[in-house]
């Protein structure tokens, strides 16, 4: 009995046949190594080297101005073999990368505080704060960007106010006034859509020598005072004009309300 090449004689059993073991103490090899894509090297030598290809060598690019990347190619293995640069031809861009506009698409304004031309609505707000020993009203303001129309505005502290693309809060108590609200932009051929309704206020105060004091309000030209309270004093209505009439010492007369278009 006797075993292959490579292996030897490990046990003779009883039945007179032989157990063999592979012979792997000796030094082994390798027969090849080929590389695939993306590397270099391999071989059938007892010693190999491998390495990773050469496929995107490429310099920096490093521009200035009005020149920059246009294209980036990648390779099958997503390493970058290629850039390209172009260099914008846009007048509004000096040489320099210095620009005078801002552009969506072709449609282009000429600050970049503008109002980019694709907003339809836009948020305004307003605070004031006065000196409670020198001033006894605070009224804060705030105004829409051009082509845009205040369609919501509510105050915080103060009375609300509506004039066209302008808006106010008037406080007369807590010595500041807040407001926000929106503004919508008009389409094309749009005017200025009709007011319904606006706010109206007032505030009076006397020195406490007096025994009286009356504020008064208005409405606007078409229309009526609908609605009418006073937070001091009593209130009266005539027509177009409401007031409130304190007759307390040290008086102070103050109301809000709703003056309503006249159909």
């Amino acid at each position: 009995m006797e075993c292959g090449a490579g292996y030897y004689i490990s046990k003779i059993n009883f039945d007179g046949t032989v157990t063999c073991v592979l012979n792997d103490s000796g030094s082994g090899g390798i027969e090849t190594i080929t590389t695939g894509g993306g590397l270099t090297g391999g071989g059938s030598t007892s010693t190999v080297n491998i390495s990773h290809a050469d496929t995107s060598s490429r310099s920096s690019v490093n521009n200035s101005g009005r020149t920059v990347i246009q294209d980036i190619t990648l390779d099958t293995y997503g390493h970058l073999t290629g850039l390209a640069s172009a260099t914008l031809s846009d007048t509004r861009c000096s040489s320099s990368g210095t620009c005078n506009q801002i552009c969506i698409g072709t449609d282009c304004i000429s600050s970049w505080s503008a109002v980019p031309q694709d907003l339809q609505s836009h948020l305004l707000s307003c605070y004031d704060k006065v000196d409670p020993a020198w001033y006894t009203t605070s009224t804060c303001y705030a105004s829409c960007a051009s082509d845009f129309v205040v369609t919501e505005w509510s105050c915080a502290y103060g009375y609300p106010n509506i004039s066209g693309t302008t808006v106010n809060c008037v406080d007369y108590s807590s010595y500041r006034s807040r407001g926000s609200g929106i503004c919508t932009r008009l389409g094309p051929g749009d005017s200025l859509p009709p007011v319904v309704t606006h706010p109206i206020s007032c505030y009076q105060t006397r020195d406490c020598i007096y025994s009286s004091v009356t504020c008064s309000a208005s409405c606007d030209s078409g229309f009526v005072v609908t609605d009418w309270s006073c937070t001091k004093g009593n209130p009266t209505i005539s027509g177009t004009t409401a007031r409130c009439v304190d007759y307390s010492s040290c008086p102070v007369a103050s109301g809000s309300g709703t003056c309503s278009r006249v159909s």
